[in-house]
């Protein structure tokens, strides 16, 4: 997904005392990468040992996301492959592209999703039958980017100071935010008043 709606990049140049920008239209040169990787740990470490970047993992959870929790629903051993585009310009990528075709195996059931975009109109997710992916309902209701730590073999635990499995999942707010319980906040504005 480009940055703008344009492949563009501006151009600097020295004019006498002066500079002079331009916009220039990239050739990017389109390639289709194809990976595949097993759940040993957590969702996010999967994909980091399997080489997707974040933004095309970001959007294999959107196309599943209302069939997965990604964030529990994973066991060890659960499988997934992906193709995708990148675009690239002199062999660095620029962009990456749509995930043209998913496969998400979990719990022994096989979860499909393939790109289709007719001539006439906007394209979609649709399974291998025909049916779109689509619905409105999210089985998370949260950012990845709030996932604190997911399932782990085991953690050191803050409380009582022995290494024990972590079987949850912790969530975060968002960074320079800070998070407090209703109940302390209450407290604070009392005392504070």
């Amino acid at each position: 997904m480009p940055l703008t709606d344009k492949d563009v990049m501006w151009v600097i140049e020295r004019r006498g005392k002066h500079f002079a920008t331009r916009e220039q239209t990239m050739e990017l040169e389109p390639q289709t990468i194809v990976r595949s990787g097993e759940i040993s740990n957590s969702w996010i470490d999967a994909t980091a040992a399997a080489g997707i970047p974040e933004a095309v993992a970001s959007q294999l959870m959107a196309i599943f996301c209302s069939e997965i929790e990604f964030h529990r629903d994973f066991r060890k051993g659960d499988r997934f492959s992906l193709v995708y585009e990148v675009f690239n310009r002199h062999g660095q990528t620029v962009r990456y592209g749509r995930i043209l075709a998913a496969e998400i195996r979990r719990h022994q059931k096989a979860l499909q999703a393939f790109w289709f975009q007719p001539e006439w109109s906007g394209g979609a997710y649709y399974t291998a039958d025909g049916h779109s992916i689509r619905t409105t309902f999210l089985c998370s209701p949260i950012e990845l980017s709030q996932i604190n730590l997911g399932f782990a073999g085991g953690r050191l635990r803050p409380i009582l100071p022995t290494w024990r499995a972590h079987k949850d999942v912790d969530y975060s707010a968002p960074r320079y935010r800070g998070a407090c319980s209703r109940r302390r906040y209450r407290r604070y504005r009392r005392t504070s008043e």
